[in-house]
């Protein structure tokens, strides 16, 4: 369901998957911290950064960051509201 974020929002997903908006934010918010535990990764040998809007046209954006797994499996880790708007504000 998270990787289905990826150059997608947070609506488009409720609705490919026939849930409610607050659903999905629901399985964001439980699965994926803010904070990462690094004792879980043993190495990073590739990450994905994607900054994934709510709802197209808002301006409330939070950035998703994914690694590979060593069986080959995405897995978010990190997920930050302020990372998206201090990116943003650098360009």
């Amino acid at each position: 369901m998270l990787l289905n974020l990826v150059n997608s929002t947070v609506v488009d997903v409720s609705i490919k998957e026939g849930l409610g908006y607050e659903a999905v934010q629901g399985i964001i918010d439980r699965r994926v911290s803010e904070e990462v535990d690094w004792r879980e990764f043993k190495a990073l040998e590739q990450i994905g950064i994607d900054e994934i809007a709510s709802k197209k046209g808002h301006k409330d954006f939070f950035t998703m960051v994914t690694t590979r797994l060593a069986t080959g499996a995405s897995r978010p880790f990190s997920c930050r509201s302020e990372l998206a708007r201090e990116c943003r504000g650098r360009r």
